[in-house]
């Protein structure tokens, strides 16, 4: 059961889930940023066969054989569905880069997901470039396509995971979780221009010091089939908050 609890930095109000301090469920105040998409309430991301109504999102979307769908739930879930050829899938990244690694400004970024399959698919998740368009290849290869950013990802063939900061496609990668078919918790800290602390179901795997992105950021994810299989994505809560000083 969700235990919300309220705390002051920065001369900010955050609300968090006990115990998890990074895991903020909002935030108030003058010098808050936030980005935390309500699917159902706001219609975020819309779509019926292939046609996609989209709002403050790029999509790309990837359907060799069937239709690629993107559907708010009425529990306030996003589904993914893809097509039902490999690299099949969407990527939808935010058209506004809101969200920077600052010196004495604190950024919390995190999601919570559900697969279908945790070993054949593409997954990636984060704060990625603006001009990241497909974040994951569409074809030809199973890699990450991503510019700028911080974010988790796993590819085709292998449940292993990993954290990456990138910095114009100068990278640096630790290994940091485990895809499975259950929900999954995958957040990052960053308090200033380096040292991305990341957190697996609220438990801290480790921080990755090198290549920070120094570009401007936005919300990130990107979904494909693995192989010739149609493959589902539940997408829960996600979020970006970054308290930045203000003159």
């Amino acid at each position: 059961m969700a235990n919300t609890r309220e705390r002051r930095e920065k001369g900010a109000l955050l609300y968090y889930e006990a115990p998890y301090r990074n895991r903020i469920v909002d935030a108030f105040g003058m010098n808050v940023t936030k980005d935390i998409p309500n699917w159902v309430l706001s219609g975020e991301v819309a779509a019926a066969s292939d046609s996609m109504v989209t709002h403050g999102w790029t999509v790309t979307n990837t359907e060799g054989a069937g239709n690629t769908l993107v559907t708010p739930q009425t529990d306030g879930t996003l589904l993914i569905t893809t097509g039902t050829n490999e690299y099949d899938g969407v990527s939808m990244q935010r058209i506004f880069g809101n969200f920077k690694l600052l010196a004495d400004s604190p950024i919390y970024c995190g999601v919570r997901v559900k697969m279908s399959d945790a070993t054949q698919s593409d997954f990636l998740f984060g704060l990625c470039s603006v001009g990241d368009t497909t974040l994951t290849n569409a074809a030809a290869s199973h890699a990450t396509d991503v510019a700028s950013g911080c974010y988790f990802s796993k590819l085709d063939g292998v449940t292993a995971g990993y954290f990456t900061s990138e910095a114009a496609t100068s990278e640096t990668s630790i290994a940091a979780w485990t895809a499975s078919t259950s929900w999954t918790w995958l957040e990052f800290f960053c308090e200033g221009l380096t040292g991305v602390k990341a957190f697996v179901n609220g438990v801290y795997i480790g921080s990755n010091t090198l290549t920070p992105p120094t570009t401007a950021l936005g919300l990130g994810l990107s979904f494909r089939a693995g192989e010739a299989l149609a493959k589902t994505l539940y997408v829960d809560r996600m979020y970006a908050v970054q308290l930045c000083p203000k003159a």
